[in-house]
């Protein structure tokens, strides 16, 4: 017979902090894993989603993408203006 979590954590007068730090648990499935052994009914799953969100996606950088604010293309050389410093008078 398995009990509930809610009724474990008040049986037991324990707050989840120091459940999952006693029982040095870091991930859901610790979590989960950790009360099936016990023989508690894991709490729902908004519950656990609510300790342990889901991870948020990776987003990796594309090397040389183009942007929106490139105007110029790769091929273009960049205007080299003449200085004035060689100018006789």
């Amino acid at each position: 017979m398995t009990t509930k979590w809610e009724n474990f954590v008040k049986r037991r007068n324990i707050s989840l902090d120091k459940f999952l730090s006693l029982n040095d648990i870091k991930s859901k499935v610790d979590f989960i894993s950790h009360l099936i052994k016990i023989g508690v009914e894991p709490p729902d799953e908004s519950f656990i989603n609510s300790i342990f969100p889901p991870p948020s996606p990776v987003v990796e950088r594309v090397e040389n993408f183009p942007t929106q604010h490139a105007e110029s293309s790769s091929s273009e050389k960049p205007v080299k203006h003449k200085s004035n410093t060689n100018v006789k008078k």
